[in-house]
């Protein structure tokens, strides 16, 4: 992988340890905190395997979860977020915030909320080592029996959230989901307890879903090596979700939503290469049915239809990328979708003004009936 700060880097692999070389930091080491690569801690009283993860005999909230909040130059958001936590059930769990090196008042906001957890903690980097990369140190850290990161601008509802203290204190599941069954337009019904396969059965938007990364709750030693060596890969947990499918993960699915997604930060890339990485990201899966549900979650308005719209858009905004582009996604479809992307070879071949494609853009959001503007493909790819 590249290394996050200079760019060059490569693995290596001992027995408890990742090494990362890079010319800026020499050697970095992450200790590998889950020692059983992809084992998974069903029993949790007498597991003596991995000594990082404190084990208590009287499970409650506040010594088997410990909360990260990862954040960097938001200090209006992040002191929101905190006051919301500061007066919610988890504020005596351990918790503690991941500071990215911010240069505005995120170090004076955090530090003023100290007296109001019980167990609360400060942590600032040397250096700023990216978003995705803040996220995978809190996994580093986390000691505690379940793990949930969060991110600084989110809002919560703890009204109802007793069903999900009970399911963590049960520590009868792998995963307990926290977050909107509903994205845009896409969504699964029921709650309560499940299994990742018989929701992706259900055509529940399980991978889609869990992209948010706060989403989450989860047993921190599942999260183990393997789920690091190739992250991040658009997310920063895209290999540990994928893992979660591939064992055919226990979860809990909360019963009224606990944490609520800002939609102000949108991320700067087009949809096509979101759409690609996506088609990536499903390609670690074994099962083609699997992936193929995966990878039509992406396009709401089906198939051909929405990868139209993006490759027209893709092919007037980002010219030298456009091809590489759709090699990759075509080699990294089923055979069947792949036939479907065939019949959309006149989109691809046949230019269309640029006039025509900024307007049909707006149609074409109007349709999926999105009201916000920041549910839109970001202004500087396509109206620039």
């Amino acid at each position: 992988r590249e290394c996050p700060f200079c760019g060059v880097s490569y693995l290596a692999y001992l027995p408890n340890s990742v090494l990362i070389f890079s010319k800026c930091l020499g050697v970095w080491r992450l200790p590998d905190l889950r020692k059983n690569v992809y084992s998974r801690t069903t029993s949790w009283v007498n597991n003596d395997d991995d000594p990082a993860i404190k084990m208590p005999k009287s499970p409650s909230i506040e010594n088997i979860l410990e909360i990260f909040l990862i954040t960097y130059n938001r200090a209006p958001l992040l002191e929101n977020t905190l006051r919301q936590l500061s007066e919610s059930p988890f504020r005596h769990c351990r918790f503690t915030v991941l500071d990215n090196k911010s240069t505005d008042d995120t170090s004076r906001v955090a530090t003023a909320y100290s007296n109001r957890f019980s167990d609360y903690h400060i942590v600032r980097h040397n250096r700023n080592i990216g978003g995705d990369y803040n996220y995978l140190r809190a996994v580093e850290l986390s000691t505690y029996l379940y793990t949930w990161v969060l991110c600084d601008d989110d809002n919560y509802d703890f009204t109802n959230a007793d069903d999900i203290i009970a399911a963590i204190e049960s520590c009868k599941y792998d995963l307990i989901y926290v977050a909107s069954r509903q994205v845009p337009h896409l969504g699964w019904d029921g709650c309560g307890a499940s299994t990742v396969r018989q929701l992706i059965d259900e055509d529940a938007t399980y991978h889609r879903a869990c992209a948010f990364w706060p989403a989450l709750i989860f047993k921190s030693a599942d999260f183990d090596t393997h789920c690091y060596v190739n992250a991040p890969r658009l997310f920063p947990s895209i290999l540990f979700i994928t893992k979660t499918i591939q064992e055919n993960y226990s979860i809990y699915v909360a019963r009224e939503e606990l944490i609520f997604r800002n939609m102000e930060s949108v991320m700067e890339m087009s949809p096509l290469f979101l759409f690609k990485e996506w088609v990536k990201n499903a390609g670690l899966l074994k099962e083609d049915y699997i992936k193929e549900k995966i990878i039509e979650q992406w396009t709401e308005q089906g198939f051909i239809k929405t990868l139209a719209f993006w490759i027209a858009m893709e092919k007037s905004s980002h010219v030298e990328s456009f091809w590489p582009c759709l090699s990759e996604i075509f080699f990294g479809l089923s055979s069947r979708l792949r036939f479907k992307f065939v019949l959309l070879l006149p989109v691809i071949l046949i230019p269309l003004p640029r006039s025509f494609l900024i307007k049909a853009r707006r149609v074409f959001y109007r349709m999926l009936g999105r009201k916000n503007i920041d549910e839109l493909p970001p202004v500087s790819w396509a109206d620039r």
